[in-house]
């Protein structure tokens, strides 16, 4: 019992801090009921609780913390000509598992990894994970003008990563290594964890420089800065970002109507404006 009301604790905490990032970046700009605090944040506190008073329409998704601010987009969008109501959990991989083994229903689910994503079909709990977006590594240093890796020589404090829950995090590592830095810079790595604005740390000078989702950076209106670089994405293996159809929402129309919705050529435009391929 100690553990659960640990872990719902843990997802509260972690759905207002981006429900607080997500309310001040877009507060002004929409007036849609996805855009209100706390919208999507609902968890039940029981199993007694679920599906208590939700209508029948209900679409219930699960999605990545790297991909929340994409989505809350996404679903912007499509109630522009569809007023369905959304519940999302955010959480990494571990986190929604977590959820599933309690009893919580979802009918889609936004992971970070693919390979994550390929699990629930394996079990039997999908019928189909396709790729969604692939994500881009962003350096930022507020302080400097970026062109380079080289630019981590010019300082000798910390140097941020994204929580290892996060498929940035190898990511940071793996670009480390491909321009020989990664025994160099080691002592000077700093990960955040999830409870953390990673971001704000950033932006405050407390990290004076970091790896993080260049997603992040466009959310956060400093992605055109010159102490921001996009870096290569061949310098780090893909970051294959997944949609996967559960088989709560096989049967479900509201669900199949925004499962095309995800594939369609308007969220296509939302994935390349916040920077992901």
């Amino acid at each position: 019992m100690k553990h659960l009301i640990a872990r719902f604790a843990f997802f509260y905490l972690l759905t207002t801090v981006f429900g607080l990032s997500l309310l001040s970046a877009q507060a002004s700009q929409s007036e849609l009921p996805m855009s209100q605090f706390n919208f999507q944040g609902f968890v039940p506190e029981s199993r007694h609780e679920r599906g208590r008073d939700e209508p029948a329409d209900l679409i219930r998704l699960a999605v990545d913390p790297d991909l929340e601010w994409v989505l809350h987009r996404v679903i912007d969008r499509y109630q522009e000509n569809s007023q369905r109501p959304f519940r999302i959990h955010v959480g990494h991989h571990q986190q929604v598992e977590d959820f599933l083994d309690d009893g919580e229903v979802f009918d889609i689910i936004i992971s970070g990894r693919m390979r994550d994503a390929h699990q629930f079909v394996r079990r039997g709990l999908a019928t189909e994970s396709r790729v969604w977006a692939v994500g881009r590594v962003a350096l930022w240093a507020p302080l400097e003008t970026v062109r380079s890796t080289s630019v981590l020589r010019l300082q000798n404090q910390a140097i941020g990563l994204p929580p290892a829950t996060s498929p940035y995090h190898q990511a940071a590592l793996d670009i480390l290594e491909r321009h020989e830095m990664l025994e160099e810079m080691q002592p000077r790595l700093q990960e955040v964890s999830p409870f953390q604005n990673y971001f704000e740390l950033i932006r405050t000078r407390e990290i004076p420089i970091g790896f993080l989702p260049y997603q992040r950076t466009v959310e956060g209106g400093v992605a055109q800065q010159r102490a921001v670089l996009k870096m290569q994405a061949n310098h780090h293996a893909p970051i294959i970002h997944a949609a996967t159809l559960m088989r709560a929402g096989q049967n479900r129309e509201e669900v199949a109507l925004f499962w095309a919705h995800l594939f369609g050529p308007a969220t296509a435009s939302i994935l390349r404006e916040a920077g992901l391929d």
